[in-house]
């Protein structure tokens, strides 16, 4: 998909000849052009107000690990979630550990050892209270990356392993309902999480 400028437009409006259609001709807009039709995602795009804008899905890495995995952004949860299987909790240290796996964009599975730092109580919309176990890691969604607090849970039967609360998007994001994929993990320097 290439983009195109109108040119002369003014023109057109004072009876000129009709306004000419070119391909823009700038080195940032051949750049963008070609990684566009390429399918290589450009940068994300900035709101007014400076945020990145992204898309209701994208692909974010987890860290410790530099696992890949599909995310829904969810304006309407607060805190992020992550589907898991094999929720194991053990003692290291006298402290409470929680093992789980999941499964990577790639349908692979990751196994993770985290500390457990709390546990957060979630109204089901179908009224059930559930009692979920906390654990801290690090995301990476476009070019920011956060130490956050996410809650474990089986999201087996949902489309999307993870959900990306608004905690997590807050101060860095907009999100646009009718996109997708658009800002590809791209984050540098030191990635660790405590």
């Amino acid at each position: 998909m290439l983009r195109f400028a109108l040119v002369g437009l003014s023109a057109a409006v004072r009876s000129a000849p009709a306004p000419r259609i070119t391909l823009l001709t700038s080195v940032p807009g051949l750049v963008l052009a070609l990684l566009v039709s390429a399918g290589l995602p450009a940068a994300p795009a900035l709101a007014d107000n400076g945020k990145d804008i992204v898309g209701w899905v994208e692909n974010v890495r987890l860290f410790p690990g530099n696992v890949e995995v599909k995310a829904k952004l969810d304006t309407g949860a607060k805190m992020s979630s992550l589907s898991c299987n094999c929720l194991r909790p053990f003692e290291r240290d006298g402290e409470q550990w929680i093992g789980f796996q999941i499964e990577t964009k790639n349908g692979k599975l990751a196994s993770f050892e985290r500390k457990i730092v709390g546990h957060i109580k979630i109204k089901r919309h179908f009224g059930r209270v559930q009692r979920r176990p906390v654990v801290e890691l690090g995301i990476c969604l476009g070019n920011v990356y956060k130490v956050t607090r996410v809650n474990l849970v089986d999201r087996s039967g949902f489309r999307y392993n993870m959900l990306i609360g608004r905690d997590d998007m807050q101060g860095h994001f907009v999100v646009d309902p009718g996109e997708t994929f658009q800002a590809k993990p791209r984050c540098k320097g030191d990635l660790k999480v405590e």
